[in-house]
């Protein structure tokens, strides 16, 4: 049986150090407004009744924090607002965090890439096992998450 998660709880999975809990979780709120978090069950469960997530909401919740770093907000930005996209780098995210957590120690990456040319292209998003065909040499802009890196920074928030 899944354990479900406050917005509290994912809040304090997903913060950096520094980030005050409040911001975090009225972050997570709009996100679930917008559609880009799903809670457990009823989208909209009701007034005063709270939303619950899964432990994949916090996977969801780490990507878009980690693009949120580097600029690319995830409310504006037109690539995640595209619902197939987003759901392809969400579904990219869990398996990589999947194997992160099968291969203890091994450095997994989750990368996406825009071929030159297509500014408005769609991204190739990818992890290892799954890399693009041809390599990522043909790529104009290439951005990399390491994986086991944020399971590892959500671990210690968690002690």
């Amino acid at each position: 049986m899944p354990t479900f998660l406050t917005v509290r709880d994912v809040a304090e999975r997903v913060r950096r150090p520094d980030e005050d809990i409040d911001a975090v979780m009225f972050r997570l709120k709009n996100w679930t407004k917008e559609g880009l978090l799903r809670p457990h069950g009823k989208r909209s469960p009701g007034t005063g009744v709270p939303h619950s997530y899964t432990q994949e909401a916090v996977t969801d919740a780490l990507l878009l924090t980690a693009l949120g770093d580097w600029g690319i907000p995830a409310v504006r930005s037109a690539a995640l607002r595209d619902a197939k996209l987003a759901r392809t780098l969400f579904l990219f995210g869990r398996l990589a965090v999947a194997a992160a957590r099968k291969q203890p120690g091994k450095v997994v990456w989750l990368g996406m890439g825009r071929e030159a040319g297509k500014a408005h292209g769609w991204p190739q998003i990818w992890f290892p096992g799954k890399e693009p065909e041809g390599g990522a040499d043909h790529f104009e802009s290439v951005i990399t998450l390491n994986i086991t890196q944020l399971l590892l920074q959500t671990q210690e928030r968690r002690q």
